[in-house]
């Protein structure tokens, strides 16, 4: 069951960073157009900055999520490692706390983020620029990218117990071959 997950989300993984990678170049690419129509083309296309942002929101939002399943926030590790210098169970400890604390947080915003998708897919939003253009999704990919991030650390949460296990492991072997050594001198 384990490797079916791995699987699951090294499959997620790819699929995010490929709609990341597209979204940063399709909202680059936009944007360059954009400068190249205002001062050059003179097109009558009005529509494109606000398009190109609302694809940006979107793509920060998985931006999020990928920063999340690399636990790659934003942290202030130098006391950390001050701290858990010689104590990795320790250091694995506290990092595996952090991340429950992240999850019952995004559980906690879940809650009225769904109200507010729920709320978004009834009463669509058109664009003010962009008439055709639904604005509700934004509040529906936010709910989405935030199940996401729960499930990205859900998956982080466990694979840090095994590292917590391992880790106490790791740290009873090394203390046993230092008895070992120290009996034998």
């Amino acid at each position: 069951m384990g490797a079916f997950f791995k699987k699951l989300f090294s499959f997620v993984a790819i699929l995010e960073n490929i709609l990341c990678t597209l979204g940063l170049l399709g909202t680059t690419f936009m944007i360059s157009f954009q400068v190249l129509n205002r001062f050059w083309l003179r097109l009558n296309i009005r529509w494109i900055n606000d398009f190109s942002l609302f694809v940006f929101i979107f793509f920060v939002f998985f931006a999020i999520v990928v920063t999340t399943r690399d636990d790659g926030h934003t942290s202030v590790d130098m006391l950390i490692d001050k701290v858990f210098a010689n104590m990795p169970k320790g250091r694995a400890i506290y990092v595996l706390c952090t991340r429950i604390v992240c999850m019952i947080t995004i559980g906690l915003f879940l809650i009225p983020a769904w109200d507010f998708a729920v709320d978004a897919y009834r009463f669509p939003q058109p664009g003010n620029l962009v008439r055709w253009f639904n604005e509700s999704w934004l509040m529906e990919s936010l709910f989405a990218t935030m199940c996401l991030s729960f499930l990205h650390l859900a998956y982080n949460v466990i694979v840090g117990f095994g590292k917590i296990s391992e880790t106490g492991r790791v740290a009873e072997s090394a203390s046993a071959e230092c008895a070992a050594q120290t009996k034998g001198e």
